[in-house]
């Protein structure tokens, strides 16, 4: 067959697609990119006309032809509608004495959003050492492609090549597995297309190596990632030994591989996991490990969760003992559903920080509650607050290499609110059983004064 070739028409202008098959007994079908049927009309050699094409009609047409014999071709060509309203538009104004001329052009150009052309499949399955091609090309008038990133690092060098979008790998590695992603752009707007390669034979890997280090009421927890770690979430999932329920904690920051566990019980075993997550939510756990926590005895400190209603920046119990810092840091406390959350900015990824609580004591100075390390940049403490912390001010501390800074938490005396509650329900509820007593007594006195009334009118004379 004689295959169709590109064209470009104005809206409004006739336009034809040629698609002549070998004999006219051939059938001859015409389909839009898609599957769609065509809005114009296939004439008698099998060319597919638009008498007026309008910008609805621009995209791809691929033309299908099949012999009697069973034989089939197809091709492929592309119609560009230029808009009619392209071009340069002044403006002249007039009145009674004339006109002073027309003003300066201004040109409108009109822009599509462009269109990938051949689109890659959503997966593919490679084995190691195997070469890939992975299509990708643009419209016509898209711009030409840039190469697409995988997961957002960049591929492999040495080891791949592209074509007009197409991507071809080859020597297939397994760290090449994960998502690529295509990107046609112009001046209007870019269109993306995603697909992801998996390598055969070697299945995902979940987070393996856990490392702990327990203290007496806490567990410090390493590991390793698997496949994608600089673009994976994680969530710790813990429990004591004994227990049936989970308890969960996720990291905030993708790619940190340490947490910290607080609010254990000392001289417990747990159990532990780690399940990774990638972007598209699919994941795996890792092996569980089991870690027991210090006895009481064994730590001159013990850890004590403080849940802060009010935050403020310095202030508070005194700030001593950050006049060294060169650096300042800006620690904050939010109450979260899990527990107290301290964050703090101005500090490097991956810096080792030490968080200290401070309380009051009896004669109005401070004591130290709890001292832990992190390398993330915040600490999730303990979900409730201790009955002894009730109505105190504290501060959370934190100190990172030379920058310091510090919070100041004020906890509400709890206990005395909810006695404060408990006295003013039962006040109301003597309130409401007094008025209603009163009402009763109401009623059953004009019952009375009705009934007497009654009596004397009906009683007969001697």
């Amino acid at each position: 067959m004689s295959p169709p070739l590109n064209r470009t028409v104005v809206e409004g202008e006739h336009a034809e697609l040629e698609c002549l098959p070998r004999s006219p007994e051939w059938n001859v079908q015409w389909v839009r990119e898609g599957g769609s049927q065509p809005a114009g009309q296939r004439a008698a050699n099998g060319s597919l006309v638009l008498q007026a094409a309008t910008s609805a009609d621009r995209g791809w047409y691929e033309c299908h032809v099949s012999a009697e014999d069973g034989q089939r071709q197809s091709a492929s060509a592309f119609l560009d509608v230029d808009e009619s309203h392209e071009g340069v538009y002044s403006c002249t104004a007039y009145n009674a004495l004339g006109s002073g001329g027309a003003s300066g052009g201004v040109r409108v150009r009109v822009l599509r959003p462009p269109e990938l052309a051949l689109r890659p499949a959503p997966l593919y399955l490679a084995r190691l050492g195997a070469t890939l091609a992975l299509p990708c090309q643009p419209a016509p008038t898209a711009d030409p492609l840039a190469p697409p990133p995988k997961d957002g690092r960049p591929l492999p060098e040495g080891r791949h090549s592209l074509e007009v979008g197409n991507l071809t790998l080859v020597d297939i590695a397994e760290e090449d597995r994960g998502v690529y992603e295509c990107t046609a752009s112009n001046e209007a707007a870019a269109a993306r297309a995603l697909t992801e390669l998996m390598i055969e034979n070697v299945p995902p890997r979940a987070p393996y190596n856990l490392t702990a280090r327990p203290g007496v009421s806490d567990i410090h927890l390493t590991w390793l990632p698997g496949h994608g770690g600089a673009e994976m979430e994680y969530t710790v999932w813990y429990r004591r030994r004994a227990d049936r329920e989970w308890r969960t904690m996720r990291l905030l920051t993708r790619g940190v591989t340490d947490a910290t566990l607080l609010q254990l019980r000392p001289g417990a075993e747990y159990e532990l996991r780690v399940l990774a997550q990638d972007r598209l939510g699919d994941g795996l756990f890792s092996q569980p490990i089991f870690v027991n926590t210090l006895g009481a005895e064994m730590e001159e400190i013990e850890s004590v969760g403080v849940a802060a209603a009010v935050t403020e920046g310095g202030g508070g119990i005194d700030g001593s003992g950050d006049e060294d810092a060169t650096q300042e840091l800006d620690v904050s406390v939010r109450l979260l559903e899990e527990g107290a959350l301290v964050r703090w900015s101005g500090v490097r990824p991956g810096e080792r920080c030490e968080v200290r609580w401070y309380g009051e004591d009896e004669v109005g100075g401070e004591r130290l509650l709890a001292s832990m390390h992190t390398s993330h940049d915040y600490m999730l403490l303990g979900a409730s607050i201790a009955p002894e912390l009730e109505g105190g001010a504290y501060r959370a501390r934190v100190r990172c290499g030379s920058a310091a800074g510090h919070a100041a938490l004020h906890v509400p005396q709890y206990a005395r609110l909810r006695t404060v509650a408990v006295g003013v329900a039962a006040g109301a509820l003597l309130l409401a059983a007094l008025a209603a007593a009163l009402l009763v007594w109401r009623r059953r006195s004009a019952r009375s004064s009705r009934d007497s009334r009654t009596a004397r009118l009906h009683k007969r004379p001697r």
